[in-house]
This record gives C-alpha cells, structure tokens and sequence, in this order.
C-alpha cells in the first residue's frame, strides 16, 4: 500500500499534495520542488504540527516561488489561512454580510486561500450550520479556538484543565500551544525584544571599536645597516722580567711552574708477515695410453718438481688409446694448502700417476687464486726507533702532554719546557702483531704557564681600540661582534714567546631608544605598505620585518602607537669569539 504522505493526484490542470503529519518541513518543500508548475493545493489535516509559524509559511512560499506554484491550501485551520495571507499566498476572507443580503464576496483565487472558507461559511450560512453567538458574547478569536483545537487533539487530558506550575502549585488556563499568544511572555513584548536588540548591537559596535584601537599588535624588527672591520696585532708572553719586544700591542706575564708529566708516544708499526689466505684451483689434463680405460678417484694428489701438491675435486674416467691416440679427459684440481704459494703458472703442473699409467699437465691454463694476507707486526726497528726519537724530542713531547694535563684556561709556553731523566717503555714486542707500537713514559719538567682569560682581555680591549678608528662616521662598534681568531707563533725565547693575532669585527649605524620612539609614531594607524615606506626612509634601517598579532588581524598598524614594539636584531656576528689559542710555529720540531 502506499504511504499517504506521497499522495499526489492530479484533477484536471490541479495537482494536490497532502502532507502527512509525520513528515518534516524540508519533506514538504522537497515534494513541492519535484512539481514542474501549475496549480496545486496542498491538503493539510487539522493534527498537522507543520505550518503554524511564520518561518514555515515564508519557506513555503518562496519553494513555491521557485517552481512558479499557484499554491491553495485545503485547510479547516484559520490561523494557518491568516499566515498565509500575510505572506501573500492568499487574500483575508471576506466577513460575511450582517444584514443577510446575501453571501459574501468570493476570493479571487477561487478554492485558493481564503476563497475557499468563504465558501464554507456560505454553504454554512445557507444551510444553518453556523450559529450566531449567544447575545452579549463577544465572537470566538479564530486563533484562540484553533489553538485550543490543537490542544484537545495533542494534549487531551488537559483541554479544559488547568495545568500546574512546577514548584507553586499555580495553574495555567492555556493549552500546549501557548506561544501563539502574544500575552504568553509578559515583558518580552517584540518592541522590548527589539530595543534590547538595538541596544547589544550598539554595545557590541563600541566593543569592536575598543578592539580595533587597542587590541592589534604588531611587532617590528630592524636589522640596521653594517660595515664589517678587521684588524691584526701582535702580542707577548713573557716571565717576570724578560725583554718584551717594542712591536708588541701587549704582554701578558708568565709563571715558571714544575710538575711530573706522563706521556706517550705512538708510532706505526713497519713489520709484516704474511698468512695464507685463499687456495690456488685450476684444470688439469689426463692423458691414458693404455688399452683400458682408467678411473681417476676424487682426492688423487698431482705433485710437481717443487714438492707442490694439488688433489683432484672428483672422480673421473680416462678413455683407453685408439688408432695409436691416447684417451683424454679433464678434472678440477685445487692446491693442498692455501696461499699464494699454489699459484703455478701454465704447463708447470705435469707427472705420471705410476699405478694408473695416467699422465697429467695443466699445460691448458695456469692454476691461480692463491692469496696472502699481510699482517703488521712489531720490529726490533721499531722498538729501537721509537726511543730514539722520544729521547731527541723530549721537551717537545713533554710539552705537549704536560699541556692536556693543565687546568682549562691555562697553556703552557712551549719553548720554555725543559725535562730531563725520563723513565720509558714500550708496551710491544718484537714480533707481536699490531698496527702501531707505543711507548709510555714519565719525566720531571719545569716551563711557563699563563691565563688565556688575560690574553682575551687585553686582545679585546686592544682589538676594540683599533677597530674603533675604522668606524664610519654614523656608525659604531658592536663590541659584541669582536671575534678573535688564533694565535699564531711567530718567535720564541726561554723566557717569552710572540704571537700575532687577528680579529674580526662589525660597525652598526646608531638608532637609538628616542629615535625608536620617534618611529613608533609615525607608524602608527598606517597601513602595512605606508609603514613600510617610512621604515624604508630612515638611512640607518638595512631591512625590516612586521608581524601583527593576532595574525588573523588587519594588516595594517595600530592606531596607539603604545601597541607597537619595536626591536633591533642583533648583529649576526654578535657571538664573541673564543679565547686565542697559541699555535706552533711553521716550522715545528719533527715528532715521533
């Protein structure tokens, strides 16, 4: 059977649709959208919860709009008649004349909205079906009697019944329908709705101009213009009283101290022995001149004049001679023992085998694949060279062990080092297998010491003096930016040495926290673009990066200059550098 809410019969050019009261809104003006055009009523039971606001009928007129509908209505409900006439989906009903002249004047539209209900008053009237009210009652409000209709037929224990109110015990005279009352709300007549409306809407404008002035932020980060500067000098270490050469920039005095140093000594091993490592195979050739044919088993060793052996890889059947040839045949043989050593070169693998008469010669190919490994070892050579070169360099390797010993920030004056009597061994021996040999030992050493903080203070202060005559006039040194490369040996003494030295450094243009306030004014309330064009006028800014927050703002700066930060970058050089580590000289003393 099929579902009623899918009624829809066409009578002549009329198509009628009846809702069904299960259906929704949106059903109803689904099935409107799927009529191509014309008249169509559309049939409305009384218990129907659709079409009893003023949203539902303005949805329905306008899905009739769209599909050129003349839409009538098949209703016994006058408050659904008056919503539909206030949205022009039908004219009022005429009232019905008072001296019984005759019957009122019919809609235009016919059974269209209202016209039909005038119709049906008519036929009432005519036959006596209605009835004036009793003398001295005012007459029935349609939309009270069509709400308490409603009531009777969705809540019928309470038509006629007075509902209580939860908490009070007070009860309520009016249905379930009460919103169509416009005395159900006291105090929020549409007028007071209105007015409280207008009065969010002014608050609200005063709220989003608050935010427009003060909440923006914006963020301006200069990077100002730089001019890069070097410089070099040179500088002494020197022990109380030593003569400090006259080119110096400065000196920095040295300790004579004393301490036990432990050094070692490793150099690389020269000694080689070599092992065997893959095995030598080939092909050989067997040759019978017997009458019979012979088997040459698996494991047949082939020796040669060198007292070399090979064996054979599997058995094998040599042919007998015919017409006067010997049989031949071929076997895989590989050498008895691994190495190089079982290399033989072509036609060097040749004998008999005297119990089988079988003759054998690889004189086809060489037999190869042999292979040795070198092996590293330690020599007398090494032990002995090793010594002799730790004696002849001494100072120079106790200096250098005596330095990783010394406290960080402290370095040793290389030349100045002097130790004597050490005691030494070497932790190999001869023969021992190894890559390297190592001699360990521990002598007394007496040399200068020095602070490289005092080195750093002095280059810093001295690098800054002669930077600072370099700086452009606008511009000034970012002390920070100094970077100090390493010392360079370039002459020695027993009581002092000389480095040379130099350094890098950066000059920035001035811009400083008046002029800094003097440009978040004259930012402020610009535009990202016009903001840009006055960063970009003053001669000290290289470049300039905006960022608002929130970033969902509008790009454009805000109109209190007190909400805009500006900041300057630091120099990209501005890291200072590390302390100036000595270095030996070009020419060092050769070390084991």
């Amino acid at each position: 059977m099929r579902d009623p809410a899918q009624t829809m019969a066409e009578t002549g050019n009329e198509t009628r649709l009846r809702i069904d009261p299960q259906e929704s809104l949106p059903d109803v003006l689904a099935r409107l959208r799927s009529i191509p055009g014309g008249p169509v009523v559309l049939q409305i039971p009384d218990h129907c919860p659709l079409l009893l606001t003023a949203t539902e009928f303005r949805a329905l007129k306008d899905a009739a709009e769209q599909q050129h509908l003349q839409l009538s209505l098949d209703t016994e409900d006058r408050l659904r008649l008056q919503l539909a006439s206030m949205f022009g989906l039908a004219e009022p009903a005429a009232a019905p004349p008072t001296n019984g002249a005759g019957p009122a004047p019919r809609s235009p539209g016919g059974r269209s909205l209202g016209g039909w209900r005038a119709a049906r008053q008519r036929a009432s009237t005519e036959t006596g079906a209605a009835t004036a009210p009793p003398a001295g009652m005012e007459p029935a409000d349609p939309i009270a009697v069509s709400r308490r209709r409603r009531t009777h037929l969705y809540e019928p224990d309470f038509a006629g019944q007075a509902r209580a109110l939860p908490g009070n015990g007070e009860g309520l005279n009016d249905g379930s329908l009460d919103y169509l009352d416009e005395d159900s709300r006291p105090g929020l007549s549409p007028r007071l709705v209105g007015r409280l409306v207008a009065a969010g809407l002014a608050v609200l404008a005063l709220l989003l101009f608050g935010a427009w002035f003060y909440m923006p932020a914006v963020s301006v980060d200069l990077t100002l213009r730089q001019q890069p500067l070097n410089t070099s000098l040179i500088y002494s270490v020197a022990a109380p009283g030593a003569v400090v050469s006259n080119d110096s920039a400065f000196s920095v005095p040295a300790t004579r101290a004393e301490a036990g140093v432990d050094f070692t000594v490793t150099a690389k091993a020269t000694g080689v022995k070599k092992r065997p490592d893959k095995t030598a195979a080939g092909t050989v050739e067997l040759r019978n001149t017997g009458k019979k044919s012979v088997k040459v088993p698996q494991g047949t060793r082939l020796t040669t004049l060198a007292a070399g052996s090979y064996a054979t890889l599997k058995d094998v059947d040599v042919p007998a001679a015919k017409d006067k040839k010997p049989g031949e045949a071929t076997v895989q043989v590989t050498a008895s023992n691994p190495g190089a050593a079982g290399n033989l070169a072509q036609g060097y693998l040749t004998g008999k085998l005297g119990k089988l008469g079988i003759y054998y010669s690889n004189r086809n190919a060489a037999i190869a694949g042999g292979t040795d490994v070198s092996i590293a070892i330690v020599s007398d050579k090494d032990i002995k060279t090793i010594e002799e070169n730790a004696r002849t360099n001494l100072n120079t390797v106790t200096a250098g062990a005596w330095q990783k010993q010394l406290p960080a920030g402290t370095s040793l004056v290389e030349s100045s080092v002097n130790a004597s009597n050490p005691t030494m061994v070497v932790t190999q021996k001869a023969g021992d297998q190894s890559d390297t040999v190592t001699l360990k030992g521990t002598v007394k050493a007496t040399g200068l010491t020095y602070t490289q903080t005092a080195v750093e203070q002095q280059a810093r202060a001295a690098v800054a003096k002669r930077m600072g005559a370099q700086v452009p006039q606008g511009f000034e040194l970012d002390p920070a930016s100094i970077r100090l490369g390493d010392a360079q040996l370039i002459a020695e003494a027993p009581d002092s040495t000389q480095y040379s030295l130099s350094a890098t450094g950066t000059a920035r243009t001035t811009f400083n926290a008046n002029q800094q306030d003097a440009l978040r004014g004259r930012l402020a309330g610009k535009s990202i673009k016009d903001a840009r064009s006055v960063i970009k006028s003053e001669v000290a800014i290289k470049d300039a990066q905006i960022e608002v927050h929130p970033g969902w703002w509008s790009r454009r700066m805000p109109q209190s200059e007190s909400r805009i930060t500006v900041r300057v970058a630091a120099s990209k050089t501005s890291a200072p550098g590390p302390a100036p580590q000595a270095t030996p000289p070009a020419t060092p003393a050769t070390k084991p």
